[in-house]
């Protein structure tokens, strides 16, 4: 388990690389606060160990390659005994494969009719608050349903909203999931060399390049995720891609991980 004071020199170190705002990131939090002040999230939260703890989990990001992971699991993701989160905009892949997910971590920078029917049809909603995103917030926290929606920020907890750690949508599922106790995760729909997949926003309707900003997001998440590897030996598991600490899975070693096998 990551608690705040361990995540904190990431947090500084992230603030830094990135000018963030402390005061502005406490200002979301108590936000996200305020908004959500009448919302059940001990039940959320409830719901949210219940598919994670002792679980195998598949964290899909809106990486170039998620269509083809998706076509790659979709037999094993309909089977029961996974857990299936997405990182914001991998929730519309999901959903137009027929999929949903269980828990989606965003900070509603993605696609949020995809979020809403998602959400609308059980996948909990896991929203990030952080100094960029108060607009977001306010227009959209509370049209999520209570009792299937957490709030997670990026500074010390503030009230009900929580820091599992991380700072991308991606990393912090993967976060969350060990920190509630997940047995083992795998990253599908991930890539790291360069360029944003269709699914990432709204607006893009095929890959595109990405910026030196959205580049150096996926540099940090890349080592914050070989950071949990080290934190938790023979657990984290990717296909392709490669992160220091993590198990690059081949086709034996996947089924072998799907159907509950120690990879």
């Amino acid at each position: 388990m990551v608690d705040y004071r361990s995540w904190e020199p990431w947090y500084e170190a992230i603030r830094e690389a990135f000018g963030y705002s402390l005061e502005a990131d406490r200002r979301a939090a108590e936000l996200l606060d305020e908004l959500l002040a009448d919302y059940d999230l001990s039940s959320a939260l409830a719901r949210a160990e219940e598919a994670l703890r002792d679980r195998r989990v598949v964290v899909f990001g809106a990486g170039p390659n998620l269509e083809d992971h998706i076509a790659v699991l979709s037999g094993a993701l309909r089977a029961p005994g996974l857990t299936v989160m997405a990182a914001d905009g991998a929730t519309r892949g999901l959903l137009e494969a027929g999929l949903r997910p269980d828990i989606i971590t965003t900070d509603l920078d993605g696609d949020i009719e995809a979020l809403r029917e998602a959400n609308r049809a059980g996948s909990l909603v896991v929203i990030h608050a952080h100094g960029d995103n108060m607009p977001a917030l306010l227009a959209h926290a509370r049209s999520f349903r209570n009792g299937l929606t957490l709030g997670t920020c990026q500074t010390e907890p503030v009230g009900r909203v929580m820091n599992f750690g991380g700072f991308t949508d991606g990393d912090r599922a993967v976060f969350m999931a060990f920190h509630l106790g997940a047995d083992r995760v795998l990253l599908a729909g991930w890539h790291f060399g360069g360029l944003v997949g269709r699914f990432s926003k709204p607006w893009l309707d095929r890959a595109i390049r990405a910026n030196c900003v959205k580049r150096m997001k996926l540099d940090f998440a890349r080592r914050l995720l070989s950071w949990l590897a080290e934190l938790y030996p023979g657990r984290l598991f990717v296909l392709e891609e490669v992160i220091p600490g993590a198990i690059t899975l081949g086709q034996p070693e996947l089924a072998e991980f799907l159907g509950g096998g120690r990879g």
